[in-house]
């Protein structure tokens, strides 16, 4: 090779360099869980030897980049992060120098018991038009044991018959939501009202061992048949939600 073909290939590699340096820096940030007061979030294309951190009220958590992709958490009372609060998440290209190749975005950890959907969004750089809202829909079911066997909806059981009722959350990811029945009914027959039982010896208090979980064991029973034969009763219940725990009242229950 040439002096000359040597130069201008160094050149060309100079150049290069040059241009990749005021190129804008595009990355794809999402947030991926607010589940457990911790905050992830998951960074693509992260620039080497620069840092990414949590920004509410000053910089927390402060790591290191060295390329590719960063799964990035902080708790919330180690960022002093809120529920639905703006936060941000920062990534430098520099450590010690702020530039326009630099992303700042905002999100909101919000909790919402109606219709929901997680959002995935491709972000640039703009942090006043662009966030990321995550909601979390608890579900519930109630079901119903004869001496441990499951009983399905039109299953036969005779008075008397020692009934456990169980209800829980069945996407109780870490125990993020907790509930308490607020009232039971059985064929327009009152069990539970303002969380306590109206007749403790037909139908007494839930009892909750773990976060999310419901039991309530009660003899059979059924609203008054004159003409003898087959009864339907159909059982329901309103129920709180609370996040995290449920807080005790003097019935001896919990509710939010």
């Amino acid at each position: 090779m040439s002096k000359q073909d040597k130069y201008m290939q160094e050149l060309k590699a100079q150049l290069q360099a040059r241009t990749d340096n005021q190129r804008p820096y595009r990355r794809k940030i999402n947030l991926t869980s607010c589940i457990h007061n911790t905050v992830t979030v998951k960074i693509e294309n992260t620039p080497e030897g620069g840092i990414a951190y949590f920004r509410t009220d000053t910089a927390y958590n402060l790591v290191q980049t060295t390329g590719g992709t960063l799964v990035h958490e902080c708790k919330f009372e180690e960022c002093n992060i809120n529920w639905d609060e703006k936060f941000h998440v920062v990534v430098q290209r520099y450590v010690y120098i702020q530039t326009h190749h630099d992303v700042i975005i905002w999100f909101i950890c919000n909790t919402d018991f109606g219709a929901i959907q997680p959002l995935d969004i491709d972000f640039l750089g703009n942090e006043d038009s662009n966030f990321t809202l995550v909601k979390y829909k608890p579900e519930v079911s109630l079901m119903l044991y004869n001496g441990g066997a499951r009983l399905d909806s039109g299953s036969a059981v005779k008075l008397g018959d020692e009934l456990t009722m169980i209800m829980t959350v069945t996407n109780n990811v870490n125990d993020y939501f907790d509930i308490s029945a607020k009232a039971c009914y059985a064929s327009g027959i009152i069990l539970l009202e303002d969380h306590c039982p109206v007749d403790e010896n037909l139908f007494g208090l839930f009892n909750s061992t773990a976060h999310g979980y419901l039991v309530n064991t009660f003899g059979m029973f059924r609203p008054t048949n004159i003409a003898g034969g087959p009864t339907e009763v159909v059982f329901t219940c309103i129920l709180k939600v609370c996040m995290w725990n449920c807080q005790e009242v003097t019935s001896g229950y919990f509710y939010l």
